[in-house]
Parts: structure tokens; sequence; C-alpha cells
């Protein structure tokens, strides 16, 4: 038998769910979850929409308490250094790490880091 070297992390029974964002690229979007309290975390997933699938999580963060505090400053200073721009140019860009596998690939990786 094949055993994942990875414990499976399930969530909390008092894990709030805070909010789920739409992402800026079609068929994305990140939900926000907290698990309250001294010892709390949040857990961020990036979704995905595939039209056989439908939503899935690709990937799943945990931030413990602790590290939030830290990165909340620094997640400001970076929302100040990003140009606030019209919905409908954000909407447009392509962001490659929020592309579903069956986008089209045909766009080099060259060209992914000038967009």
């Amino acid at each position: 038998m094949n055993r994942s070297r990875c414990a499976c992390v399930f969530p909390s029974p008092s894990e709030q769910e805070l909010a789920t964002i739409p992402g800026s690229a079609p068929g994305t979007a990140l939900r926000v979850y907290v698990e309250p309290g001294d010892e709390g975390y949040v857990r961020l997933q990036q979704l995905a929409y595939d039209t056989g699938t439908g939503w899935y999580v690709q990937k799943s963060f945990i931030l413990p308490g602790e590290m939030l505090k830290a990165l909340l400053p620094e997640l400001r200073k970076a929302d100040c250094l990003i140009p606030k721009t019209g919905a409908a140019s954000s909407a447009s860009r392509s962001i490659p790490y929020m592309r579903l596998c069956q986008d089209d690939q045909s766009t080099s990786d060259a060209e992914l880091r000038r967009a």
C-alpha cells in the first residue's frame, strides 16, 4: 500500500468561513477561514473552477495567528506599492499562478513574466 507522507489536515469544528473573494482571472477565487482564539490560525484556499469538476481547492495554506500579526503590515505595504486600477484592466490580466490546467498553454513563461 502506498501511503502519503503528509498527514491530512481537517478543519476544526469551530473554524469559520470569513469570505470567498473572486479572483482576478475568471474561474478563480480565494476562500478565507479563521480559527478564533489564542491558538488561532487563518486558512487560505486557492480555488479554481472546471466545467467537469466544478469548484475545487488547488492549494491550501495555514497561517498561525502569530505569523498573521507579522504578515499584515507587509501586506499593507504591498497594497500601497501595487497601483489601483479599474476592474476591467485587472480582469484582463493573465496571472500565471491563477490559471487553470486547461487554459491555453501557448503563452510562454517569458511572456507571462512580462505581463
